[in-house]
């Protein structure tokens, strides 16, 4: 039941993507490659290049809609899913452009969770010969916007905020079991809709 609701909320967020892609393309790419982790982890196979490409797809519309900081999360996550299978170079890249958006989004506490999760996990010649193992933005920088607040799109009468798409991955990537996973998705997603239900 729970697995049915799950695919169910990802069709709904795959419907408000056809709708108005430029809020919700994004989104939906971080949580259905967010899913297919959860499920490969359950089914202990091993994790495809289709997931990584998911998330790709998710920087690629955030960036083309100018979410720095869904961009920032996918490459986050792309990172996190890298050094999951042994790649600490490709982890280092992407890690490396996500500390870059977030400072292009003025994240100070962002930044420093993310150089303090380098500095543990991604100790590595990234071999760049004199740049110092720093590894530079993928993507053109962009010019400064504003903090302090929270992006918030609204469609039909349903939000959708980046608080919601990082506690979903929070949860996600904590949980080692699909229902586990599951029933903490539906919760976010139903306590972010204002539901009392799901």
């Amino acid at each position: 039941e729970t697995i049915r609701a799950a695919e169910q909320m990802l069709e709904v967020f795959k419907n408000y993507s056809k709708l108005c892609p430029a809020n919700f393309d994004h989104k939906y790419w971080i949580l259905y490659a967010e899913w297919n982790r959860a499920v490969a982890k359950e089914n202990k196979t091993i994790m495809g290049i289709d997931i990584i490409r998911h998330y790709d797809k998710a920087a690629e519309s955030a960036r083309e809609y100018e979410f720095i900081q869904y961009e920032a999360l996918a490459h986050e996550l792309i990172a996190k899913l890298w050094l999951e299978q042994g790649n600490k170079r490709y982890s280092a890249i992407h890690i490396e452009t996500a500390i870059d958006l977030y400072k292009t989004w003025n994240a100070a506490a962002k930044i420093k969770h993310l150089q303090d999760w380098r500095a543990t996990h991604l100790v590595i010649d990234c071999g760049l010969g004199n740049s110092g193992g720093h590894i530079h933005s993928l993507y053109h920088k962009r010019p400064k916007v504003s903090s302090g607040t929270w992006s918030t799109n609204t469609i039909q009468g349903v939000e959708l905020d980046l608080m919601t798409v990082l506690k979903a991955t929070q949860a996600i990537s904590s949980e080692t079991t699909l229902e586990k996973f599951l029933s903490n998705m539906m919760r976010v997603i139903i306590e972010n809709i204002g539901a009392t239900r799901g």
